[in-house]
């Protein structure tokens, strides 16, 4: 099939998971177009063709809190026609509804749409960040004017449907790890326990509010009172300042490592004994899924479909959502016991074994072939005339 794969420039989950899977329909032998504003942090793959309005820019977006600018959306919107012309693309996936519902939606209702069937995958604060309500309703009509709607989460799915009020529930399509990409360190049980002596905590980070970056500098404080641990940082974002300058005044000078945006992250998991989540919400938790892929337990909060990857006490440890000084008891108690970490490294690893990219691609492939035929393009294309340009581009 023909494929274009639409996502944002941004170190955050959404980009990551759009990248993966056209690097995975690529190598299944689709023709595979990836389209973002700017370069994105990770290789596109072998097979992809990557397009981008800024090619020599390494701008990342933060859909989250900054609007496009109507310039953005028109050219972004010029190449996506462009690309879906040239190339006859059979399927628009769009990663993140911000801005991409409506754009999706003015696709599916222009002569392109008439061959090429239009789907928004929804990974969390696209619905949650905050939105008025004039805003959801608007964000809600645009994603009912497109072929499917999906979600990589039960719990987002069901907060979607709610908030923005579609008649439908997402379909559920959860994100993945390629096979290979994460290896877990080989470790006797003894250079293991050895490790425990000064454990290394791990929190990858496109660092926005939601990630709650400043509770990491009150649990890590807690920790380092009871154990000679080190905390290492990996990503950037708008938080991390505010991050840095708390933790200079309560962490020991040398147990705080800023390792910046990187490409290596696999590597970097490897050697890290516990991954940290402090989110407020958090619709899947995707460095959750490669932590347990890399054989490290993950301590995380109970919120939004955290639970759906982590389970407590198999692959990770869950604590109550907001309750840092309830997870810091919890990692302690964790990185203090030798025998109970090694079970759960075991087990995070077993658990990442439900997330395959052979489940989660069979999966997309088999919603992509229902959708190319013309009949099924052509009962899911709006009826309705199309939206207006001014009310919908920063939606």
């Amino acid at each position: 099939m023909r494929i274009a794969i639409v996502c944002h420039s941004t170190l955050g989950g959404s980009a990551h998971s759009a990248v993966r899977l056209a690097a995975a329909l690529a190598r299944r032998g689709h023709s595979v177009h990836l389209l973002s504003p700017a370069s994105l942090p990770w290789p596109a793959g072998d097979g992809v063709t990557h397009h981008r309005l800024d090619p020599d820019s390494a701008r990342l977006y933060d859909p989250s809190s900054t609007p496009w600018p109507p310039a953005l959306f028109n050219r972004f919107e010029a190449l996506l026609h462009r690309v879906t012309a040239a190339h006859a693309i059979q399927i628009a996936h769009f990663h993140y509804a911000i801005p991409f519902a409506s754009m999706g939606a003015r696709l599916a209702a222009s002569s392109l749409g008439a061959r090429c069937a239009v789907i928004v995958t929804l990974h969390g604060t696209d619905v949650t960040g905050g939105a008025s309500g004039e805003a959801q309703a608007r964000l809600g009509a645009a994603l009912m004017r497109v072929a499917v709607v999906t979600s990589v989460s039960g719990a987002s799915a069901r907060q979607a449907q709610s908030l923005l009020r579609l008649s439908v529930e997402p379909q559920v399509i959860h994100n993945f790890v390629t096979a290979g990409e994460h290896r877990p360190a080989d470790l006797s049980r003894e250079q293991h326990r050895a490790r425990l002596l000064r454990p290394r905590l791990i929190h990858v980070s496109n660092f926005r509010a939601v990630k709650s970056p400043g509770s990491l500098a009150r649990l890590f404080a807690v920790v380092r009172a009871q154990l000679d641990g080190e905390l290492w940082l990996v990503g950037d974002g708008p938080e991390l300042p505010a991050l840095r300058s708390a933790l200079e005044q309560s962490a020991p000078h040398g147990t705080v490592r800023y390792l910046g945006v990187r490409r290596d992250v696999p590597s970097l998991l490897t050697q890290a004994d516990l991954v940290v989540l402090t989110s407020l919400d958090e619709s899947f938790g995707l460095v959750a899924l490669e932590g347990m892929a890399s054989g490290v337990p993950v301590l995380a909060p109970r919120v939004g479909g955290i639970p759906e990857v982590v389970t407590d006490n198999v692959s990770g440890v869950l604590f109550r959502g907001g309750d840092f000084t309830h997870a810091a008891e919890r990692a302690v108690a964790l990185l203090s016991d030798p025998d109970r970490h090694w079970m759960l490294r075991n087990g995070a690893v077993a658990r990442a074994q439900a997330f395959t990219e052979a489940r989660s691609v069979a999966e997309y492939e088999g919603l992509y072939e229902r959708l190319s035929h013309p009949d099924a393009i052509a009962a899911t294309r709006p009826s309705t005339p199309r939206l207006d340009v001014a009310a919908t581009r920063t939606v």
